[in-house]
């Protein structure tokens, strides 16, 4: 701390010759406010794992260095994805598992299962369904709680793809907001109806920390994935077209949607935009009887039993809107 603060002085002079007067003052403000709060520095900088440090440096590196020197033109014909949009979409899924890893380690030590199902969800609705469904081997007696986080853990995957494709492709963003706006609120609306069944205190059920999200080599994994997708997208939107692609968001909603949905949506493939909406959807349905099978197998108990059914709602409702949708474009 001392060593940042005696060089922060030494940077008066040059700030002096090269800033405006307006830079000066408010640099030597912002000096005075860190001097004065010195002590609760100290008491952060002591209470704050090193490796959470480490953490912050890797995330600014992967944003802030790699992705500003990579190339924005496409790989090859057979992956029409640029090097730039591929970081990109790491970067994307990094800052929100990081979100929600500080949210859960800083400002929820406490939380109990509803808020696992909220914050996890926001980074993989399928892993926190394992991790509830697991817990609720204990909780029989507590169904509503239970089934209340699993089914929330699905509506923030709705949130969470939301907000992906607006940033990736506004566009899709557009066609996609009203039916998972309508799942998110049906979602949200089933599990506080279970809530009151249930008298136990929300926070009453703490769980461990999540594990790190910003390891190099899930990064890595998550790069190779997405040109995997990428590169699988191409070759069955070539040589099977729309129908071949809905097929392919069938079979891929049982395994991890999110690379397949960001290959979609970042790549240039010969399918309108019609195609990826329904892929996504259908993708989202098959990922939902995958979380209702999960359920399932790992609870094996009744304290499951709402949540595997809204699941399975969830997605005949996701098939129907595809069916609609369909429709409506042909009409």
């Amino acid at each position: 701390m001392e060593i940042i603060l005696t060089f922060s002085v030494f940077l008066l002079g040059p700030i002096i010759v090269n800033f405006p007067s307006w830079y000066l003052i408010l640099f030597s403000v912002l000096l005075i406010l860190v001097l004065s709060e010195k002590s609760l520095i100290h008491q952060f900088s002591r209470n704050l794992d090193n490796r959470e440090i480490i953490t912050l440096a890797k995330f600014l590196i992967l944003s802030g260095v790699i992705l500003p020197l990579l190339p924005d033109r496409e790989i090859s014909a057979l992956i029409p994805v640029t090097y730039y949009k591929i970081w990109l979409a790491v970067i994307i899924i990094s800052a929100l598992s990081y979100a929600s890893y500080l949210a859960q380690t800083y400002l929820f030590k406490s939380r109990g299962l509803l808020l696992t199902g909220i914050l996890g969800g926001l980074y993989s609705s399928t892993a926190v369904t394992v991790v509830i469904s697991r817990r609720a081997k204990l909780m029989k007696q507590e169904w509503p709680l239970v089934s209340a986080a699993l089914i929330i853990a699905t509506a923030m995957m709705y949130l969470r793809l939301l907000i992906i494709v607006y940033l990736l492709n506004d566009s899709i963003g557009h066609q996609l907001l009203l039916p998972f706006s309508l799942l998110i609120v049906v979602s949200c609306l089933v599990a506080l109806g279970l809530l009151f069944f249930n008298h136990q205190e929300m926070y009453k059920h703490p769980s461990h920390t999540s594990q790190h999200p910003l390891e190099l080599p899930t990064a890595l994994a998550f790069a190779f994935m997405f040109v995997v997708f990428t590169l699988m997208t191409e070759y069955v939107a070539q040589h099977y077209g729309n129908h071949g692609l809905k097929f392919l968001a069938l079979i891929v909603g049982f395994t991890d949607i999110d690379p397949f949905i960001l290959s979609l949506l970042s790549g240039k493939f010969t399918v309108d935009n019609h195609a990826i909406v329904a892929s996504v959807i259908i993708a989202t349905a098959s990922n939902n009887l995958l979380k209702a099978f999960y359920a399932v197998l790992f609870a094996r108990n009744q304290a499951v039993t709402v949540a595997v059914i809204c699941l399975i709602l969830l997605a005949l409702a996701s098939f129907f809107l595809y069916f609609s949708c369909s429709l409506t474009y042909l009409s």
